[in-house]
């Protein structure tokens, strides 16, 4: 898992992504090592930057698990 936080690492940073680590990773960091095969990681990605993230997952081999996939709407909302 360690090679997949290190794949994810160097992606961020050559699009130059804010990111943030959660789940048994973040765990594993403060507190006592958890058995874990996920790695759960918050990403800002922005509209220019998606084609390319996208990009890099699909070099990597990655594939979305649904036979017919559909785009993912997400929605952000701020309040001040």
């Amino acid at each position: 898992m360690i090679d997949v936080i290190h794949w994810l690492e160097d992606v961020f940073d050559r699009l130059h992504l804010e990111r943030s680590y959660d789940g048994a990773v973040a765990y594993n960091y403060y507190g006592p090592p958890r058995l874990t095969q996920d790695v759960d990681v918050l990403a800002v990605i922005t509209d220019t930057k998606v084609p390319q993230f996208v990009d890099e997952l699909c070099r990597a081999g990655c594939r979305h698990l649904s036979p017919d996939p559909r785009p993912v709407v997400m929605f952000a909302s701020w309040k001040c």
